[in-house]
């Protein structure tokens, strides 16, 4: 959804417990800023995942952070992570970030 661009989507995934940190058309234009001008994906490489109880600035839980390499149309090299929770037994997303 995020490579589509439909951030509004995307934020239908985030975990129900963070989506109070912020409403669908915030969502969507931090999104919009930090994620488009890197342009479409060219490429995409797991590095790898990880299992924390801890994450700095959320509560103790269970999450999952999956790390990407990723090259993109206007970024030769960047790194993705993502941080799952699990939530009414399924995965959900608590954050995405882009570096």
């Amino acid at each position: 959804m995020l490579d589509a661009g439909d951030y509004e989507g995307a934020f239908e995934h985030k975990s129900l417990r963070f989506r109070i940190s912020g409403t669908q058309r915030q969502f969507a234009r931090y999104m919009t800023g930090r994620r488009t001008p890197f342009g479409r994906v060219i490429s995409r490489d797991f590095i790898g995942a990880a299992t924390m109880k801890r994450l700095v600035g959320l509560p103790d839980g269970e999450y999952e952070t999956v790390l990407f390499k990723t090259r993109f149309e206007n970024k030769s090299v960047a790194a993705e992570r993502v941080i799952l929770t699990r939530e009414a037994g399924r995965r959900q997303i608590v954050e995405y970030r882009i570096y």
